[in-house]
C-alpha cells in the first residue's frame, strides 16, 4: 500500500475545492442576487419578487431580503474576487522564488502561461457579470444583448 504525503494530499484538496468553487460560481451568484430581482405588475406602479411574487418589492420583508442578498454577494463573489487579485498580484514572485504556488491555484490559473494569468481575474469578472446583468432594470431584449456581448 502506497501512501500519500500529507503536502499532496492536501494540494490535491485545495485544487479540488478551488474547481469546484469556480463551477459553481454563476450559479451561487444568481442565487444570492435572487432577491434583487423583480417584476411589475400590469395594471399598477408595484412590482414584485420573480421567485416569490407574493413578496411586493420595497415593502416589508424586501428590504430585509435585499440587504441579506447584499451581504451575500459580498461575502461570496467580492470577498473571492479580492482572494483572486491577491494570488495573482503576488503569485509571479512566489514562482520566481520557487514556492508551490503554482500548483496549489492551478484551479485558477487555468491554461493560461505566466506572463497571461491576469486574464483569471478577467474571466472571474465576465463570470460575475453573466450573473448580475439579469437584475439590470432594463428592457429584456437588451439583457439578451448585453448577455452576449459579455459571452
Amino acid at each position: 500500500m502506497t501512501f500519500i504525503p500529507l503536502s499532496t494530499s492536501i494540494l490535491n484538496h485545495e485544487k479540488v475545492f478551488g474547481k469546484i468553487y469556480l463551477m459553481t460560481f454563476i450559479p451561487l451568484v444568481k442565487l444570492s442576487v435572487a432577491g434583487l430581482d423583480c417584476y411589475s405588475h400590469p395594471g399598477d406602479h408595484k412590482s414584485s419578487l420573480k421567485e416569490y411574487p407574493s413578496v411586493l418589492c420595497w415593502e416589508g420583508d424586501h428590504v430585509l431580503i435585499v440587504v441579506v442578498s447584499c451581504i451575500g454577494l459580498f461575502l461570496f463573489a467580492g470577498c473571492w474576487f479580492v482572494f483572486i487579485l491577491s494570488v495573482l498580484r503576488t503569485l509571479p514572485e512566489k514562482l520566481l522564488t520557487g514556492e508551490v504556488a503554482g500548483l496549489r491555484f492551478k484551479f485558477l490559473l487555468g491554461p493560461w502561461t505566466p506572463s497571461k494569468y491576469y486574464w483569471a481575474a478577467c474571466q472571474l469578472l465576465r463570470n460575475m457579470s453573466l450573473s448580475l446583468f439579469v437584475v439590470l432594470p432594463i428592457p429584456v431584449q437588451y439583457k439578451y444583448l448585453f448577455g452576449c456581448g459579455i459571452l
